[in-house]
């Protein structure tokens, strides 16, 4: 099997307004975080009747929902055993 995923997810927007505000009251360094974005591709692999291996790779745009941090590029790999 192969598979392709995409999502997203944010911060609740009151989160999002008290770290701005602490932003311009100087209380705060960090940006305000926001959204996170992520893609996802997958091979599952049937090894054995027993044992399926599926390597995953997922790319992260703002990770942590921070538009200061790079994009991440991060690789899986797990494991389906039936008994």
């Amino acid at each position: 099997e192969i598979g392709f995923a995409v999502g997203a997810s944010g911060y609740n927007p009151r989160v999002t307004d008290s770290q701005q505000a602490q932003i311009e009251a100087g209380t705060r360094t960090l940006p305000a975080a926001s959204r996170e974005y992520v893609a996802e591709v997958y091979y599952g692999y049937r090894a054995t009747p027993w044992l399926t291996l599926r390597p995953n790779l997922q790319w992260i745009h703002h990770p942590g929902g921070r538009e200061d941090r790079p994009d991440m590029v991060v690789g899986g790999l797990k494991t389906v055993w039936t008994f």
